[in-house]
Parts: C-alpha cells; structure tokens; sequence
C-alpha cells in the first residue's frame, strides 16, 4: 500500500493526523551499529499475563521481555518475530508505551530482514487500552474490532518524536482538561516542566559516541485523562544512557570516589532533589524537580516515579522519603511516570454549560 492510500483509508477513521505524523517522522539511526547475518526461521515470545510496573518483580519482567524482543530482533538473525500477547490480561499504559518503542526500534534496524508481527490479546480491557493508545497504529498492525460497549479514557496516542516539540504537550494539556482544569499559572508550569524533559533528552540521555542501536535523540510520550478514576497522568520515555549513567559522566573523579557505593536509584533520588545544569540554567536540568514541586503543590494525592538503568525511585504526595528500589537486569534507557489520582472531576459538558 502507498503512503498516499495509507493516509487516506486512516482519514476515513477520522485519524488523519496520526497517520501524517507517522509518516513524517524520521528516526535517527546509530551508524556505528548494524544487524549482522543472515536472517532464516521464526522465533515465538510469548508475553506474560500481567504487565504493569505495579512492583518491584512487575518491572524486571516488563525488563525482560523488552531485552528478549530485542535480542531476538538484533542478534538472533530471524526471518520472522511473532509476538504472542493473546494471554495478557492486564497491561499498564506505560509498559505498552515502551513496546512500541522497543519494537519501533528494532523495525528500524532490522529493515526487512525480519518481520516483527504478533498476536491479539483475549482479554478485551488489554486490546482496548491498545487501540486507544494508538498500538496498533503506531506499528502499522490492523486495529481489532472492540466490543461495542466499553468504558473509554481520553488519551493522548503515542508520541514519537527526537526534537523538542511544545504542540505535543499542548495537546496532552488538552487531554487533561477533560478532566481537570489547570489555572494559568499551573498550566505554564506543567508545560514548562515537560519541555524540558524533552530538552535534556535531546541534549543528555544519548551519546554520540556509544555503539549501541539508539535511536538518536528520540522520546516517547503517552497521556491520559480517566474521569471514571478520577485520574490524569502521563508517561515519558528515551532509550538512552539513563539518568544515572548520566548524571556520574558530569561528576569529577573527586566525586565519584567518595559516592562510590551509591545505587542508581540514589543518583535518581539525588537527580530529583538536588537538579544539576551544566549550563548553569534555571530550565535545563531542572525537569524532574519541578514536576515533583509542581505535585507537591497541587495538594491531591499524586506520584512520580523515574525508573532508569537499575535504579526505580517513587516520590508521593504522601509524605516521606521517596521509595528507592533496584532492578536486577536494568532499564536501557529512562522511564518517567506522573500521575494525579482522587481528584475533583466535572464532566465537560457540565463545566461548559455552567
């Protein structure tokens, strides 16, 4: 099918713009990387049943299913890589965000050496969370047909992209405003704090030297507004170094040697609290204090939590220290999870007819 019918028939599905945003997006390649060999057989991963980051045991499995993808994409010289989610009962909105970037990844390195393809999941909630997300669209998959009554988020669809972009959190500002409204002031300050997320990745989480398949300087994003849980959140993520891994390249040897028996997730926590610029900037590295400021003042009940190379830190409203926890085989890359729960919600149609 040629790109020009591919826009067409998604327009008709009135998600013309997704359709032309996919189509203009152009990933960035290692050259220092290439898949080797001769690609023959097929390989069948078959996904768990849950996949959430709920617990500590939740995010190795999540680890390690996106390792086995990957290694079977780029090393394992397959013709064909079959998916296998039909059993997956439950699936997080973040843990499906870093599917498709994983897939996304090695469909750009494989080429059509190998085929990347998979299965449907039986369990309706998992394929309706995947639709609405834009899963299927993002990777070119014909969408299921969903049952015709069904409880539907407002989300917003995954975003790709490996430039700063503030239409994107515009957009994911919308969504929100599905369900709770910002005041000006908080809103400039939600938007502030996540273009510079998108900045430090595009300036920071990928290094020019490194010999692995990144994709150069590229993000992904997923949103959501839930009025039935009255809840709003979003979900960040780049396959870069990772903060940890990072934040110890800008430290001097000095540093290093007396902070040597720290955990990534105490670099995390220390990322957080004590923000570093080496621009000495109030906007550059300073992105994941102000979203947890920004939690904190909000006065609802909320959380952040950055999951990067073995670290996994929590920080809640709640009070307290921040929970830090280690992952056993490790996050290629960062992930970071905000979120607001329990708070006050107005359907739109009530909000503008009042």
């Amino acid at each position: 099918m040629s790109e020009k019918r591919g826009v067409k028939r998604n327009a008709r599905k009135g998600r013309r713009y997704y359709a032309e945003k996919w189509l203009e997006h152009q990933p960035r390649k290692n050259p220092k990387f290439h898949v080797k060999g001769k690609s023959r057989g097929k390989k069948v991963i078959e996904f768990p049943d849950s996949l959430t980051i709920e617990s500590e045991q939740d995010v190795n499995v999540v680890v390690s299913l996106l390792g086995s993808i990957r290694e079977a994409a780029l090393k394992g010289h397959f013709k064909r890589i079959v998916l296998d989610h039909s059993g997956v009962r439950v699936m997080s909105p973040e843990v499906a965000l870093m599917l498709v970037a994983e897939i996304q990844r090695c469909e750009a390195y494989c080429g059509t050496r190998t085929v990347i393809t998979g299965t449907h999941p039986r369990e309706h909630a998992v394929t309706e969370l995947l639709s609405e997300i834009g899963f299927y669209e993002a990777l070119s998959i014909k969408e299921p047909v969903l049952p015709k009554a069904y409880q539907s988020r407002t989300y917003v669809q995954v975003e790709r992209r490996n430039k700063t972009l503030p239409k994107v959190v515009d957009s994911l500002l919308e969504c929100f405003a599905k369900v709770f409204e910002f005041d000006d002031a908080d809103r400039k300050r939600l938007h502030v704090a996540l273009i510079e997320c998108m900045d430090n990745v595009f300036e920071h989480a990928y290094d020019p030297k490194s010999h692995l398949p990144h994709l150069y300087k590229e993000w992904w994003l997923i949103g959501y507004a839930d009025h039935q849980q009255s809840a709003i959140g979003f979900a960040f993520y780049d396959q870069g170094a990772g903060i940890p891994a990072t934040i110890r390249k800008k430290k001097s040897e000095r540093v290093l040697q007396k902070l040597v028996g720290w955990s990534d997730g105490q670099w995390i926590d220390r990322a957080v609290r004590r923000p570093i610029s080496r621009h000495n900037s109030k906007r550059r590295g300073h992105g994941l204090d102000k979203l947890k400021r920004f939690l904190d003042s909000l006065g609802v009940e909320g959380s952040l939590r950055v999951i990067a190379n073995k670290g996994d830190v929590e920080f809640s409203t709640s009070g307290g220290n921040a929970k830090v926890d280690t992952i056993e085989g490790g996050l290629n890359g960062s992930l970071i999870v905000w979120t607001l729960r329990g708070i006050k919600t107005e359907p739109v149609s009530e909000r503008s007819s009042s």
